[in-house]
């Protein structure tokens, strides 16, 4: 029989509740212990993990052209090599010398250049090349071989060194070996957290460890604290048990700042929305037990400053998700869980109290994670066990009852629980919490792609450029682009983390066993 997150949770949760390091302003031809993988890099890391940087983007040397003149080469925006010979007029193919071989171009005696890594001298009216510059990373600098490019930058021997104009390594006693310069001062990115792995990245109340930045925790003492939820200002977050609270708190002032209730002595409040004028939040309204005969859940909303708790819909069995937009706010209800699970609804109602209810969908199974904008409302159906039954929605605007689209569906294997959604301008996002992945389909429907793969995957949010879910099976919060790719972890060890949401710099969770509130920069 197929496990869903209704039949497990929901009922959990109304009960018991190095030698350098970085990247800095300053780069070029930079040797790992004075080799040539073209960056610092850090004790741990290999040099063939690194770019390779032969020379500074931008720079330029000098170089023969035809009829005696000299021209410039310009380091590439890789700093993989040099270009072509630039030389004024018109001077064949690029102007410059055969590599092999003496050109008469004319030149005045004693003039010399660079041909790429190869010194030429004028000898009687003629070109002359020598030997090919030699060593790892061989630098022609005005017809000689120099040590390096200059203003490329490396560590030797625990001393950074920087390359003077003349091409020679010259110590750079400013910076200690693990610091990268950032706006003119040395700064160590391993443990800077201002400037954590990379200059101006800003751990925004967490710690730097290694060059990566470490969740901050924003709130601590909370009672089972679970949805989260932020606008520009603040963040705001449920306390699910009973006698539980809705409470918010600055973004301004993390890691120990206050923390405002707007309501109390609430039983059970669960998912949590917030908009320009209100908070809303479902919740179980009397003794937080789920009686087929006296459905007590409910969804509810405050001022933002808190006042008077209004209820806006009543008489639910299992109210899940709430979402807001445009003055109305919508919710999903699983149903009575004692009975059959396809008897949840998803509807909307008026903000500010005094609507009246509308039913947009019912026979639905277990129907949770709501996402809307101004032209459709998603949700999907956690609990659905029929093969092939559609399991992901879409509701176009105005939001009234009429047909649903179906975006994605079950499985022949019948094992899929997706649980929470997420939208951009493209896609719908899922999290499948018996499959362990993390999902995408096109708004209009189309076949769906695995973006991920976890263990049993939770809450999901995105900003517009990459993913961001919890993974409540192995306790940590992951990062992906959009269009796939690597897979970022940006906090493990995590217990229990539950929903999240993101703003333009950071990812909000809370921990709801640890009773913390946290949030890591992006």
């Amino acid at each position: 029989m197929k496990t869903t997150l209704a039949a497990t949770i929901f009922p959990f949760f109304l009960s018991a509740l190095s030698a350098c390091g970085g990247v800095g302003e300053v780069t070029g031809s930079v040797g790992f212990d004075g080799g040539v993988d073209g960056k610092i890099v850090t004790s741990d890391a290999h040099p063939a993990d690194h770019t390779t940087t032969r020379c500074t983007p931008g720079h330029t040397i000098s170089c023969a052209c035809l009829g005696g003149t000299t021209g410039t080469q310009t380091c590439d925006v890789t700093g993989g090599a040099y270009g072509a010979c630039a030389c004024g007029g018109d001077a064949g193919t690029d102007g410059r010398a055969p590599p092999d071989s003496s050109f008469d171009a004319g030149c005045t005696n004693g003039a010399s250049a660079c041909l790429g890594a190869i010194p030429e001298e004028c000898t009687a009216g003629m070109w002359v090349t020598s030997a090919a510059c030699s060593g790892a990373d061989p630098v022609c600098l005005h017809g000689a071989c120099v040590q390096c490019a200059p203003s490329a930058t490396r560590c030797s021997g625990g001393t950074p060194e920087t390359c003077s104009d003349a091409g020679s390594w010259q110590p750079q006693a400013a910076c200690a070996c693990t610091e990268i310069l950032c706006a003119g001062s040395c700064i160590d990115a391993q443990t800077d957290i201002h400037n954590c792995g990379a200059c101006g990245h800003d751990c925004l109340g967490g710690a730097c460890l290694l060059g990566v930045c470490q969740p901050a925790t924003i709130a601590s003492q909370q009672s089972a604290p679970f949805a989260v939820t932020v606008d520009d200002s603040y963040i705001y977050w449920t306390n699910r048990i009973a006698n539980g609270s809705v409470v918010k708190m600055a973004k301004s002032a993390p890691d120990g700042g206050t923390v405002s209730t707007l309501a109390s002595g609430l039983d059970f409040p669960a998912h949590i929305a917030v908009d320009t004028k209100n908070v809303y939040w479902t919740g179980v309204n009397q003794s937080g037990i789920l009686d087929a005969s006296s459905p007590t859940g409910a969804v509810l909303e405050v001022g933002l400053d808190g006042g008077t708790v209004v209820t806006l819909v009543s008489g639910l069995f299992a109210p899940d998700n709430v979402v807001a937009q445009g003055g109305e706010v919508f919710w999903d209800d699983w149903g009575n869980q004692s009975g059959p699970q396809n008897l949840g609804s998803v509807g909307r109602v008026p903000a500010g109290g005094g609507g009246t209810p509308v039913t947009l969908a019912s026979s639905q199974w277990s129907p949770t994670g709501l996402a809307v904008s101004a032209s459709a409302l998603y949700w999907c159906n956690q609990s659905d066990p029929n093969p092939n039954d559609p399991v992901v929605f879409s509701l176009a605007a105005p939001f009234a009852p009429s047909t649903s689209v179906d975006l994605a569906f079950e499985p022949a294997s019948g094992a899929s629980n997706p649980v929470y959604v997420a939208i951009d301008s493209v896609n719908v996002y899922w999290t499948d919490f018996n499959y362990g992945m993390v999902m995408a389909v096109p708004l209009a429907g189309g076949t769906p792609v695995t973006l991920a793969m976890g263990e049993a995957p939770y809450g999901i949010a995105t900003d517009g450029s990459s993913v961001y879910w919890s993974d409540w099976g192995n306790g940590t919060v992951m990062k992906i682009a959009l269009n796939g790719g690597v897979i970022t972890t940006l906090a493990s060890e995590q217990d229990n983390p539950l929903t999240i949401a993101v703003d333009a710099t950071r990812v909000y969770w809370a921990s709801y066993n640890r009773g913390t509130v946290l949030s890591i920069a992006k």
